[in-house]
């Protein structure tokens, strides 16, 4: 068996001898995953400058949707009180909206 694993630690072929095909199938899996997991945290840490780049478009892209919500907000009241006088003739309180 050869193996041209790159992840540290499982570069040496793995023997699984089992008395139950079941057991052997279970070893071999469990193996694996132990294989896929180092793999991850390697592939995670070379590659961490994405996922802060990542976040840090995301803070941005919150504070972006942030600021245009509040702009909806005063937009949205804004028309609300020039249509309470354009419909009432003349000026409701500030806060009250007539329909």
């Amino acid at each position: 068996m050869h193996n041209d694993a790159h992840v540290p630690y499982f570069k040496q072929p793995k023997c699984f001898i089992n008395a139950s095909s079941q057991r052997h199938v279970h070893d071999k899996m469990q193996y694996l995953e132990r294989i896929a997991d180092a793999a991850f945290e390697i592939l995670k840490e070379k590659h961490q400058y994405i996922s802060d780049q990542l976040e840090l478009n995301s803070k941005q892209h919150q504070a972006v949707k942030g600021q245009f919500v509040s702009y909806l907000q005063e937009h949205v009241l804004s028309v609300s009180t020039r249509l309470v006088t354009i419909f009432t003739g003349g000026s409701a309180p500030a806060g009250i909206l007539v329909l």
